[in-house]
């Protein structure tokens, strides 16, 4: 019983620590989205 619970609990915290690091991932994304975004109305503005 307490080697299933382990097994979970080492899954859950797996699958747990793989979501943060797409949450990361997807913000660190986004940043990069508004960031060129950014830089082409700049340069838009600049023409």
């Amino acid at each position: 019983m307490t080697s299933l619970f382990s097994t979970f609990d080492s899954t859950f915290l797996s699958s747990n620590s793989s979501l943060i690091f797409l949450h990361l991932k997807c913000k660190a994304i986004l940043v990069e989205c508004q960031r060129t975004v950014k830089s082409i109305q700049d340069n838009k503005l600049n023409l």
